[in-house]
């Protein structure tokens, strides 16, 4: 079961600057399956906060939130497979897990859409 509390603990030492702390909170809960701690893993992965940067590692944790419908995630893969970041370049993959975010009304995602990845 995750706790909220966990959640806001991690959330809560991510702005204080403690990413290792954030790191260790965000791992059994995002091994449990919870989107945000799948999100936020995978961003502290991606921008090397608390941990080595690793985009294979930030692929694969924005990829089991986004399986589970988690917009913000579906985002942030279809970007790197955009760009081939951890993952081998893939537009149609970029395009697949970008427009599923904007049809949730991700601006992020519309905006990608609009400018920057294209079939």
């Amino acid at each position: 079961m995750v706790m909220t509390g966990d959640l806001d603990d991690a959330w809560a030492a991510y702005k204080a600057g403690d990413y290792q702390k954030a790191i260790r909170l965000w791992r059994p809960l995002a091994e449990q399956g919870n989107v945000r701690a799948q999100n936020n893993l995978a961003h502290a992965h991606a921008k090397g906060l608390g941990v080595s940067q690793d985009w294979k590692a930030a692929a694969k944790w924005w990829a089991f939130a986004a399986e589970q419908g988690y917009a913000r995630s579906q985002t942030s893969l279809g970007w790197v497979y955009h760009k081939g970041l951890g993952v081998p370049q893939d537009q149609k993959l970029a395009m697949k897990w970008t427009r599923l975010a904007a049809a949730q009304g991700d601006e992020k995602a519309k905006i990608n859409l609009s400018c920057c990845i294209k079939d």
